[in-house]
C-alpha cells in the first residue's frame, strides 16, 4: 500500500522532510496539549505516523523532491455566508418574545445600538451618563478557554479603535436603565451579604449579581426564537441592520447641533452690534 513518501516526485530530501515532519508534530503536539487537549493531540500523532512511516523502514528513503507536492492541492472552495435581518414586522415579534426574558435588554441594545454580545455584557453603569444623555462604549467581556477551562476575559478597550464609542441615550432606553438600576440597588438590600460584590458595575447580572455571560447569550437567544418559531437569525445579526441608523441619527444630531451654534453666534454678533451702534 502506497503512503504520502512513495507519492511524492523525486530539492527537498526525504530525510529532510521526515525531520521537519518530527519537529512540526511535535510542536503541534505541545501547543495542544498546553490547551488542554492531550487525547486529541496524541490521537492526531498516531495518525501521522501511520501516514509517514519511520524513513528508514522505506525503500525511498534518499530520494530528492524536486517540487512542492502541496503544490498540486487545489485550495478548497470558502462556503459564502449571508446574514439574515428582520423587518419592522419580524422585530416587532421579536421583542415580544422576549418580555420579561433575561435577554430582553440585551436583544433592544443589540437591535437598536448594533452594539456586539461582547460589549452588551461589558456594560458598566459608569458607562451610562444619565445627565448628558450617552451611553459609552469602551469596555467588552468575552470568553476563552484558560488551561482547559471556560473563563470571562475582561479589557476596557473594544475590538477595534472605531468601536470606542458614544451613543445617545434615547428615552426609551433611560427609563428602563433607570428601572432596572432602582431594582438591583432594591436586590442589594433585600439579599445583604449574599448580594455579591464582583460584578456590582455591570448591568447585565442577575438577582445576585451574576455576569450573564456571553455564551448564554447566544444559546438562549436560539432556544427562544425557535420556540417562538421565528425565522432564523443569529443574535449577531441584529446590530447590522441598524448601524446606518444609529450613524445617520449621529450625523443628523451634529448637524443640528452645528447649525444651532451659528444661529446663536450670528445672533451673539447682531446683538452686540446693536449695542455698539447705539452707544455711538
Amino acid at each position: 500500500k502506497k503512503n504520502t513518501f512513495s507519492e511524492y516526485p523525486d530539492v527537498l530530501t526525504v530525510q529532510q522532510l521526515a525531520a521537519m515532519l518530527r519537529i512540526s508534530t511535535k510542536s503541534f503536539s505541545t501547543g495542544l496539549k498546553i490547551r488542554g487537549n492531550a487525547r486529541k493531540a496524541d490521537r492526531m500523532l498516531q495518525q501521522l505516523r501511520q501516514e509517514f512511516k519511520a524513513p528508514d523502514m522505506h525503500p525511498d528513503y534518499g530520494k530528492v523532491i524536486r517540487s512542492n507536492p502541496a503544490d498540486l492541492i487545489d485550495k478548497p472552495s470558502k462556503d459564502s455566508f449571508e446574514s439574515s435581518v428582520y423587518s419592522k414586522d419580524e422585530l416587532r415579534e421579536l421583542f415580544m418574545a422576549f418580555v420579561g426574558d433575561p435577554l430582553e435588554l440585551a436583544v433592544m441594545l443589540a437591535s437598536f445600538y448594533g452594539l456586539r454580545r461582547s460589549e452588551i455584557v461589558g456594560l458598566k453603569w459608569r458607562a451610562i451618563d444619565f445627565v448628558r444623555k450617552t451611553i459609552t462604549v469602551q469596555h467588552v467581556v468575552t470568553q476563552a478557554t484558560v488551561d482547559g477551562e471556560y473563563k470571562l476575559v475582561k479589557k476596557n478597550r473594544t475590538k477595534t479603535k472605531a468601536s470606542n464609542r458614544s451613543l445617545p441615550l434615547v428615552p426609551q432606553f433611560e427609563q428602563a436603565l433607570r428601572k432596572l438600576l432602582e431594582r438591583q440597588q432594591l436586590n442589594r438590600k433585600v439579599f445583604g451579604n449574599a448580594y455579591s460584590t464582583e460584578y456590582l458595575d455591570y448591568i447585565l447580572v442577575n438577582e445576585l449579581v451574576a455576569l450573564m455571560k456571553p455564551g448564554f447569550i447566544t444559546q438562549h437567544f436560539g432556544l427562544v426564537r425557535d420556540k417562538n418559531n421565528l425565522k432564523f437569525i443569529r443574535f449577531h445579526d441584529l446590530r447590522y441592520p441598524n448601524q446606518n441608523k444609529i450613524q445617520t441619527f449621529m450625523v443628523k444630531a451634529v448637524c443640528t447641533l452645528f447649525f444651532l451654534s451659528i444661529k446663536v453666534w450670528i445672533l451673539f454678533l447682531l446683538l452686540r452690534f446693536s449695542k455698539s451702534a447705539e452707544f455711538n
